[in-house]
């Protein structure tokens, strides 16, 4: 979504002024806003009283029930917004989708950080790394394909496509729901090892090092933004029919 405002609001039959554009994103900050407040006390209340109904027992998988709504918020709001810009419908409703995404990005993140923190909390450090590194990677990809994704695709078409994978994607939490603790069980023994290697590297390393696996994650996302930057450049030279 990001890369793609400048594209879809600036020519016509938006016409969108910078200061238009740049107030495009209290949309999803206010989204966003509420996300933070649904996964926050919102979700600590409901795995409290879920917890009560599993005889006191709070379980990691308990954070996952509020991905229930979000995957069909967060799809909801990217196929609203790009059929919505796609058409040049009012421009309330691209807005309005835009504030669903920035709903659905928070809580997706959040729940889903909450959730490996809590099943893995002696060896954090390594699965962090890991979504750290998957999510630029991923990113990047995206975010460097995107624009001519759209070419080919067309605007509407290709967030069809995007509200669809988030469906899929955001919905496979139900997978964790149901199985997410018969998984862990199975990978008890690893967890361990795992725990008691972390602990014994930990005393003899110190501090983590500059050189550690885990600013691999900044690299990514100093290569993420230089491609959002590469795409938001094009389009704006698209825009002015310089290139």
């Amino acid at each position: 979504m990001a890369i793609t405002i400048a594209a879809t609001f600036a020519p016509p039959p938006y016409l969108w002024s910078d200061n238009q554009l740049g107030l495009f994103w209290i949309s999803p900050l206010i989204g966003s806003l509420i996300g933070a407040a649904f996964c926050g006390p919102i979700n600590d209340w409901f795995i409290m009283q879920l917890s009560k109904k599993n005889r006191g027992w709070r379980e990691p998988e308990l954070c996952l029930w509020s991905l229930i709504p979000t995957a069909i918020i967060m799809p909801a709001g990217l196929m609203i917004y790009g059929i919505a810009a796609a058409r040049g419908l009012h421009r309330i409703i691209p807005v309005f989708g835009a504030g669903l995404i920035g709903f659905g990005i928070s809580v997706s993140g959040t729940v889903a950080t909450s959730y490996i923190l809590d099943c893995y909390k002696n060896i954090d450090t390594q699965p962090i790394t890991a979504v750290i590194l998957v999510r630029n990677v991923v990113g990047f990809a995206i975010t460097w394909a995107t624009q001519p994704w759209i070419d080919n695709m067309g605007r509407q078409n290709a967030f069809i496509v995007v509200g669809i994978l988030s469906l899929v994607i955001t919905g496979f939490s139900v997978v964790f729901i149901g199985f997410g603790k018969a998984m862990r069980r199975f990978t008890a023994s690893k967890y361990d090892s795992l725990s008691l290697r972390n602990k014994t590297l930990r005393r003899r390393r110190g501090p983590h090092r500059a050189d550690s696996p885990e600013h691999l994650g900044s690299i990514l996302i100093v290569l993420r933004n230089i491609a959002v930057y590469n795409c938001r450049a094009k389009a704006f030279l698209l825009h002015l029919d310089i290139v």
